[in-house]
């Protein structure tokens, strides 16, 4: 079906980021795919890598058609697939888990976005495709024992209402603090996930970046996450709830880049902004007041970080720039 009308500015705008982010992806895979030894696993990133490249093949002709210039994103040479393994399987399987969920959050904001019928269409079906990866990454976690399951805790047995403000307190001039709530729990166990996924990252990726600045924003990074899970962790201890441990998943001891600097300072700044983005959802789902200042102090820090990260690949040529309206005022004075 031919479709006449005109892409809107977030259409625009959410094709271009797709493109970029998948283009990163199939080089990512294209590597995994070498290095993994699990058959279950590489079957699953050989099946997510085909689906991407016709994802961004399918973006391309939508680009092309529209005479919208095509961005670079990220080619061949941002990927060295023959070098030694660098991610240990069971860490391939959380990072698969862990960007698939993110996927599926993404997939649900650009449908509302979304007005065009083709478009609906295609990010419905990667919203479909993202849940099949999360739900097979899953599985094999738990077949395979790597599994790490949210806390338990005691089944409410009736239905109680607040009575007190006190309820909001967890700053002792507001309040004592009360328990944490199942909300406020799982919360605080996906931020410990996803951070544990950036500290094992920023981790591989210093240890083989070629750009001495490069290694240090990724150790920077790699002490931000740890920061962030010691802050989540103790609030869930403090509470007398099992804080999840780091996985039992390694990164090996290469130094062997599988990947271009370009493509690792990228990544660490898409989860980053990834990361940001559920400080934000978290701090709104929490409502003890302690934990809203938490995520505050988490938020601000993770900005400052990505905001260094993005000027640092300024600096290096590697940024580029999204579809931006004309600067009137140039054109007025030109």
């Amino acid at each position: 079906m031919e479709h006449s009308t005109k892409l809107t500015s977030s259409e625009i705008g959410t094709l271009w980021i797709s493109f970029i982010e998948s283009t990163m992806q199939i080089c990512i895979y294209k590597y995994f795919v070498q290095s993994i030894e699990d058959e279950e696993l590489r079957a699953l990133v050989n099946e997510d890598l085909t689906f991407t490249e016709e994802f961004v093949q399918t973006i391309s002709s939508i680009f092309q058609k529209e005479g919208i210039a095509l961005p670079i994103g990220f080619t061949d040479q941002d990927v060295n697939e023959h070098v030694p393994k660098l991610l240990a399987d069971g860490l391939i399987l959380y990072y698969l888990q862990t960007l698939s969920k993110g996927g599926m959050n993404k997939d649900a904001t650009v449908l509302a976005l979304t007005s065009r019928k083709d478009l609906k269409n295609l990010f419905k079906k990667h919203l479909d495709h993202n849940y099949s990866v999360y739900e097979r990454a899953e599985d094999i976690l738990l077949e395979r024992g790597l599994y790490i399951r949210p806390p338990y805790v005691p089944l409410p047995n009736e239905t109680e209402f607040v009575s007190g403000n006190n309820y909001l307190g967890g700053i002792p001039i507001l309040g004592e603090k009360r328990p944490l709530n199942t909300i406020e729990i799982s919360h605080l166990f996906m931020n410990i996930n996803v951070n544990i996924i950036g500290m094992m990252l920023c981790t591989a990726f210093s240890q083989v970046a070629n750009d001495q600045e490069v290694t240090k924003h990724l150790l920077i990074g790699k002490q931000v996450s740890k920061d962030i899970i010691d802050t989540c962790s103790r609030i869930l201890i403090d509470s007398d709830v099992q804080a999840p441990t780091t996985w039992d998943v390694e990164v090996t001891d290469s130094t062997v880049s599988p990947f271009s600097d370009k493509l690792m300072l990228s990544f660490i700044n898409m989860l980053s902004a990834y990361g940001f983005g559920i400080y934000a959802v978290s701090s709104a789902a929490s409502l003890r007041t302690d934990l809203q200042v938490k995520y505050a102090n988490i938020s601000k820090d993770v900005a400052a970080y990505t905001k260094d990260g993005i000027e640092l690949m300024i600096k290096k040529g590697w940024f580029e720039q999204p579809p931006t309206l004309p600067d009137r005022n140039k054109l007025a004075n030109s």
